[in-house]
């Protein structure tokens, strides 16, 4: 390998273990709490790290794809100096560099396709390893001692080469030694959310409050002795997860009512966050209110949390179209004035009851904040029942009036 390639070639895999390293702990604060994005994650609009953690690209057989990078780039730092202390006895290791680096650059178009086409966010670390990978391939082929046509023309015959081997044999040890250091995160990331809900079945301190729903949608019998409101947002990923929680529960119950009220996660409609977060949920919340109108709020709430990544302003007309909505009538309630007060409503109600993130939802006036599972609804609603008479927010005080549709 040229002089002045291993250095370089040094420089990229180490910059690469730390970007992964910097990744493991992105996939494990989304799965395992504490997520959100933050500092570069946050940096624009397009930009969402918890986004793409949370896809199915982000695991390759249920193995985070940054645990797999740490390894790859950690197996690189190992090869290249036998190469430079014993040429003679690893000649073929700038052509495994070679084929490495041109399969990391395939396989990074293909995860920036899918964060472009699938998911819709762009992972501002993955695109550091993007850039790594090029710079990687690069550095092999104007490195290679024999030229960039030499080295392409060695990949196909590295197959019988023990060098390549050998690179094998240290990407496995080194994400099985990563591998440990994101089980570590992982269990320590799961200890520390059981310890902050320790009782997840016990509300937020305070006494219970009263919510105005008229006009808001529901599921459930009117006269259903449990209300319970959730506060949404159609681009938090961990809202559709408790929304299919919550309607699975509901469905199962016949004293439960279920009400929807919108807080979009955005700068664009909710003055209570301070910068740009979820750039669509403003406008998929207006699509909502406006399906709500032509009583198809239900069929458009479910499709807008099924495609998350598909919630642009031609996709909500997709979805409009979709659920059996008159488009005309649908296109002109979403310029009007009027939706957007009606959404500003949920909105205000939400922040003058404390609400600082989705999901966030009220049992009998009760506050909750986070998903929860099926058993730890059936103890919250069980508790509400037995709560004593008029510890929680009566009906009078709740209209139970939202509209079901």
């Amino acid at each position: 390998m040229r002089r002045l390639a291993f250095p370089l070639a040094l420089l990229f895999a180490a910059a690469g273990v730390l970007v992964s390293l910097e990744l493991v702990g992105v996939h494990v604060r989304a799965h395992f709490g504490g997520g959100g994005d933050t500092g570069l994650c946050a940096a624009a609009a397009g930009f969402s790290c918890e986004a793409t953690s949370l896809s199915a690209f982000s695991e390759v057989a249920g193995l985070p794809i940054a645990v797999l990078g740490a390894g790859f780039y950690a197996a690189l730092l190992m090869l290249l100096p036998l190469h430079r202390l014993k040429p003679a006895a690893f000649p073929a290791v700038p052509g495994v560099i070679t084929l490495a680096s041109l399969g990391a650059v395939g396989y990074s178009l293909v995860l920036f396709a899918a964060s472009v086409f699938v998911i819709g966010k762009a992972c501002p670390y993955c695109m550091v390893l993007y850039a790594l990978n090029f710079g990687l391939a690069g550095v092999a082929l104007w490195g290679h001692p024999q030229g960039p046509r030499a080295a392409l023309r060695e990949v196909p015959g590295l197959w019988r080469r023990f060098e390549l081997w050998v690179f094998a044999v240290l990407v496995t040890l080194g994400t099985v030694g990563f591998q440990g250091v994101y089980a570590q995160q992982s269990h320590a990331a799961a200890k520390a959310r059981a310890a902050a809900q320790a009782d997840p079945t016990q509300p937020e301190a305070g006494a219970p409050v009263t919510l105005d729903l008229s006009g808001a949608p529901s599921k459930g019998p009117a006269d259903a002795p449990v209300t319970i409101v959730e506060f949404s947002d159609f681009q938090c990923p961990y809202c559709r997860r408790f929304t299919d929680i919550l309607e699975a529960f509901a469905a199962s119950r016949t004293d439960v009512r279920v009400v929807f009220r919108h807080y979009p996660m955005d700068d664009s409609c909710n003055p209570q966050i301070p910068r740009k977060f979820h750039e669509f949920a403003c406008g998929a919340a207006r699509a909502a209110v406006c399906a709500q109108a032509q009583g198809k709020f239900w069929p458009m709430h479910d499709r807008l949390f099924a495609q998350q990544d598909k919630l642009t302003a031609s996709d909500l007309q997709a979805h409009a179209q979709a659920v059996g909505a008159e488009l005309v009538e649908f296109d002109a309630c979403m310029a009007h004035p009027d939706t957007a007060a009606r959404l500003r409503r949920d909105i205000d109600q939400g922040a003058q009851v404390g609400i600082e993130g989705t999901p966030t939802f009220f049992v009998n006036g009760l506050k909750f904040v986070g998903g929860r599972s099926p058993e730890e609804l059936t103890q919250i609603v069980d508790a509400a029942r037995g709560l004593p008479a008029g510890s929680a927010a009566p009906a009078s005080a709740s209209p139970v009036s939202g509209s079901a549709r």
